[in-house]
This record gives C-alpha cells, sequence and structure tokens, in this order.
C-alpha cells in the first residue's frame, strides 16, 4: 500500500470516528454526568429492538449488545419515563417506556416513547451525515 493510500484510508478513518463521536455526544447531550457505556448501548440496543419491532426484552437486548454488566438489571431505569416508587416520583429521562409482552404477559419489553424515538432519529441522522440538531459537535 502507497503512503498516499494510506493517508487516504487514514482519513476515512478519522472521519468515521468524527462522525461516530458527534453520535454520542447527541445521545449524550442530555444524560446525566454520570452514565456508563454500558447504559448507552442498552438503550441504544433496545432501540434497535423496538424499531425493527422485535420486542426489546433484557434477553434480546443482552444477545444483541453482549455481556454489559450485571447492573444494567436496575440501572436501566435511567432512560424510562418518570414513575412513582415507593410514595416518592422518581425522575427518568423518558427515553423507554416498560410494557408487557403482547404475546406473553409474563415478559416485559421496552418501547421507544416519542422522546426517544426522536433521540433515535438524531444519532442516525448524524450516522448518516446530518447535522443531527443539538449535541452535534462541529
Amino acid at each position: 500500500m502507497s503512503a498516499f493510500s494510506e493517508l487516504r484510508t487514514l482519513r476515512a478513518q478519522a472521519g468515521a470516528l468524527t462522525t461516530f463521536s458527534n453520535a454520542m455526544m447527541h445521545l449524550a447531550a442530555d444524560l446525566p454526568d454520570r452514565v456508563t457505556l454500558g447504559q448507552m448501548v442498552f438503550f441504544l440496543a433496545a432501540a434497535r429492538a423496538d424499531m425493527e419491532e422485535e420486542g426489546a426484552t433484557f434477553g434480546n437486548i443482552q444477545a444483541d449488545a453482549g455481556p454489559i454488566g450485571k447492573s444494567i438489571r436496575s440501572s436501566y431505569k435511567l432512560f424510562l419515563e418518570s414513575r412513582p416508587q415507593r410514595g416518592e416520583m422518581v425522575e427518568g429521562l423518558g427515553w423507554l417506556a416498560l410494557e408487557s409482552d403482547p404475546s406473553d404477559r409474563r415478559h416485559k419489553v421496552f418501547r421507544l416513547t416519542p422522546k426517544g424515538r426522536d433521540v433515535v432519529e438524531g444519532v442516525q441522522a448524524i450516522l448518516a451525515g446530518g447535522s443531527g440538531g443539538r449535541g452535534a459537535a462541529p
């Protein structure tokens, strides 16, 4: 491979990394300061499953995202809509709703809320080369 070809490859990789970084900045714009990469992966896996109408359960999210940490079974609540818990309102981002699976009421599935869908569409726009709106780096 010539030096010119290597430079072109390096530029393309840097461009892809910049685009991905801008998409993650968009995703992180509304997140609290101490969100883990595992939590972000969880949200994106749930979003993908919901958008493909697979039904985002804990099982298929873990199959899709791989080992994203044992604590995710409690920390996913960050993405849910605000809800009462032990007599107090717990604030959530409102990006996901947890619903009963229509085919098996014992299972719960994650669904994107309209707010969550807006976040995902912004990430998709950035990855596709658009600006994606808020949170995008210049």
